[in-house]
């Protein structure tokens, strides 16, 4: 099974919109792959995700998402510490990765896909990991 950290710009597109963030979601639910996420990330989902630009959604959808997230992804806690993304706050995924020991992140980010690879975990876009998916 693959198991692969999704970030969050990509969790909360596809939740609020149609598109290939939908689909990943989509792949997940029908078990095709297992998110991996921590607390740190999770944090960030929710604290992202109840911001105004999502007024548009409705409440009890996010905080159902946000409990289906906690409850079906595989949670865990990371033990490595890294200080390699241009955006401080991208580490935490990296570090999650390492902990979990999962081959990809599946990012929008800009900051994150520049690194492209790191200790063997490859730092891809929605369109690739629907590939690998697929």
């Amino acid at each position: 099974m693959i198991r692969a950290i999704i970030d969050t710009t990509t969790l909360l597109s596809g939740i609020g919109w149609e598109g290939k963030p939908k689909q990943i979601l989509n792949y997940w639910l029908d078990n095709k792959f297992t998110i991996v996420t921590s607390p740190e990330i999770l944090e960030e989902v929710r604290e992202v995700f109840f911001r105004s630009k999502f007024d548009f959604i409705d409440i009890d959808k996010k905080n159902e998402f946000i409990l289906n997230l906690a409850s079906l992804a595989e949670i865990i806690y990371p033990t490595h510490k890294v200080d390699i993304c241009r955006d401080k706050d991208d580490n935490k995924f990296i570090e999650a990765a390492i902990s979990a020991k999962v081959n990809f992140i599946v990012s929008s980010d800009k900051d994150l896909q520049v690194i492209k690879e790191y200790n063997g975990i490859k730092i891809i876009s929605v369109d690739e990991f629907l590939k690998i998916l697929k």
